[in-house]
């Protein structure tokens, strides 16, 4: 069986989060000492710091520190720290849950906030992709914990999340690139401007509504749920429609089913997408050909952005390229220069330790868990 992506992610993150993590050298010859970062020396605190601790986001996690809300990135720190904060993911999970409405013709959905007192609240980025992580945040915090229990109190919740926001939501044969999801819910509009969303379907995010949906299934045929093979048989649906984004000629894939048949060198979306495929396993290929798109995938990054761990792209980190690199044994390097050149980041207000985003601390820590685990 292919591991998950999540499986990966819990086999990665700190097992002793109040123990600061020694850095290893990983090269053959002697390499600057990275410093000892602050906030991984306690990090039950440090996350304490991003946590909603009163009114109807209470357990919600923060975009910054005594910040606003980004659920999308919260559920990607989550996911890497579920192994050892479980019930951080389940208050996480449960705020989120118990919020969802119609908003602007978008139902099962929860807004960000730009503000930490939640009165400004913000289009979300996507609804595909917020849905697809919190999805596999679920199933992760039930395979931790073992709280079926819990699961089959959220399941028709998270079921009518997983079809408004995904399986509703999946293109057809008129399409340019059937199988693919929306970005955003057919007909629904912006939350601050009541301009009509796009309907694009985004290569990084049909990637995360596929292991959403492929990792739901998971955990409710551990139940035995009926609906589990048909969010299963959904997920493959939706990985025929990644898999004809992929272009032969190039060895690359386009970004989007509206973007250029040609990738082009921009970082973000063109390059950083190229390795969402294999970074979240999605099957329906032959192992060999999974195998040589990867490779060829990746060899367009570096040809195109060599040196990919020295982009300022505080908005789209490359750790999380970083991370890539330790799980499919690329060079340990590159993700070290990606750690070293996210801290040096110079701390602005509002946000200690340098944390401008919730994300990074989660690929942080697993980066530096797993360079220490090669010494």
């Amino acid at each position: 069986m292919i591991p998950t992506f999540t499986a990966l992610m819990l086999a990665v993150v700190v097992a002793a989060p109040s123990r600061a993590v020694e850095l290893p050298n990983v090269s053959d010859t002697p390499s600057p000492a990275m410093k000892p970062l602050d906030p991984f020396k306690d990090l039950r605190g440090t996350l304490a710091e991003f946590e909603v601790t009163e009114g109807i986001y209470t357990g919600a996690i923060r975009h910054t520190p005594r910040g606003g809300i980004n659920w999308y990135f919260a559920n990607q720190a989550l996911l890497l720290l579920v192994d050892d904060f479980p019930e951080k993911a389940k208050a996480h999970l449960d705020a989120y849950l118990r919020n969802v409405g119609l908003r602007e013709g978008a139902g099962y959905t929860v807004p960000d906030f730009e503000d930490a007192q939640f009165e400004r609240p913000r289009q979300p980025d996507s609804h595909d992709a917020y849905a697809g992580t919190l999805l596999s945040l679920a199933a992760a915090y039930v395979r931790r914990t073992g709280d079926y229990d819990w699961l089959r109190y959220q399941r028709d919740m998270l079921k009518a999340v997983a079809r408004a926001n995904i399986t509703e939501q999946i293109k057809g044969k008129e399409s340019a690139i059937p199988g693919l999801v929306r970005v955003f819910q057919k007909g629904s509009k912006h939350l601050n401007t009541g301009e009509p969303l796009p309907d694009t379907g985004y290569l990084m995010d049909n990637c995360e509504a596929y292991a959403g949906l492929r990792d739901f299934a998971e955990v409710l045929d551990r139940i035995g749920d009926a609906h589990g093979p048909f969010f299963r048989e959904v997920s493959l649906e939706i990985a025929a429609g990644i898999h004809a984004l992929y272009l032969e000629e190039v060895g690359a894939y386009r970004w989007a089913d509206y973007a250029p048949d040609m990738p082009g060198e921009a970082w973000y979306p063109d390059l950083m997408s190229q390795v969402f495929p294999d970074l979240l396993r999605v099957e329906g290929l032959d192992s060999e050909v999974a195998a040589q798109r990867a490779e060829r995938a990746w060899d367009y990054v570096m040809n195109a952005q060599p040196e990919w761990y020295t982009v300022d792209d505080e908005d789209h980190p490359q750790l999380t390229i970083g991370y890539y690199t330790l799980v499919r044994g690329k060079d340990s390097h590159m993700a070290l220069w990606s750690f070293e050149n996210w801290e040096k980041r110079p701390a602005r207000p509002g946000a200690p330790h340098g944390f401008t985003n919730i994300a990074d601390l989660g690929w942080a820590v697993a980066i530096r868990q797993m360079l220490s685990n090669r010494r």
